[in-house]
């Protein structure tokens, strides 16, 4: 019965996630330049605006991931640590871990 106890005790502790602010048209935008610097390669330029959307948007997850994997890339591919912490901090805003 304790164990019971102790389960339901763990589980009130987790909030729900926050509902995410509705994404603005200059948001949208950024987003969108972001993606066409990746695509093209241009690491560091969409790691800039990756920056400038992070700051906007601080709790949205797929922001925060796409950030990391635009990191990432820019690294070469050589910050395994910093991409793995950044990955499990996604996992944490959506709750799956």
């Amino acid at each position: 019965m304790s164990d019971n106890k102790t389960r339901n005790e763990s589980e009130a502790e987790v909030e729900p996630p926050q509902p995410l602010p509705q994404v603005t048209e200059a948001q949208k935008e950024l987003a969108a330049q972001a993606m066409s610097e990746f695509d093209k390669k241009q690491y560091g330029s969409c790691c800039s605006l990756m920056h400038k959307l992070i700051a906007q948007r601080p709790t949205d997850p797929k922001v925060t991931h796409n950030k990391a994997v635009a990191e990432f890339y820019q690294s070469g591919f050589l910050t395994t640590d910093e991409f793995r912490q950044n990955l499990s901090k996604v996992c944490q805003m959506v709750r799956t871990l």
